[in-house]
């Protein structure tokens, strides 16, 4: 309920807002990149100055960039900086595993490809294979994050 009030509150400020600019924006079919940006700098801006409770702007904006990509494709993906580090690590040579790419799509692993003489290619894992249970933990459904995912398929290589 209190989330309804706010977002009627700032839909009132914001429509009110608008009026006074409306002559110097276009509709939103129409916003440039710039005037997107804009748009929505305004928005958090009379979030922050005019809403009731302190609001955690960075999380306003991380959960945008997340629904934004849920418009898009099934594939548009947002990393956190900690999920594109660990994204990054096999890169490094830090880790092993059982040797797949996945993406996590509706909440299932989709195995996305299997690496070439891996654990995976052993036992015959293929892109496109969905992964629903490691080590007896159901993973599917369950709101597992790709943090989730590979802290449970991958560890660290011995030294």
């Amino acid at each position: 309920m209190k989330f309804l009030f706010f977002l009627l509150t700032v839909s009132g400020f914001y429509a009110g807002y608008s009026q006074q600019t409306a002559t110097t924006t276009k509709p939103e079919e129409t916003l440039t990149e710039e005037e997107a940006m804009l748009k929505f700098e305004r928005f958090l801006s009379i979030v922050d100055d005019r809403y009731m409770d302190d609001v955690d702007a960075g999380k306003l904006v991380e959960d945008a960039i997340i629904e934004v990509l849920t418009q898009l494709d099934p594939h548009s993906v947002y990393f956190t900086e900690e999920e594109l580090q660990q994204a990054n690590e096999p890169l490094e040579g830090n880790f092993e595993g059982v040797g797949i790419q996945f993406n996590l799509l509706n909440d299932t692993i989709i195995v996305v490809g299997v690496i070439s003489g891996g654990p995976s290619e052993k036992v015959g894992l293929m892109p496109g294979d969905k992964i629903v249970q490691i080590n007896e933990e159901k993973v599917a459904g369950i709101g597992m994050s790709n943090k989730g995912v590979t802290d449970r398929l991958r560890g660290k290589c011995p030294m």
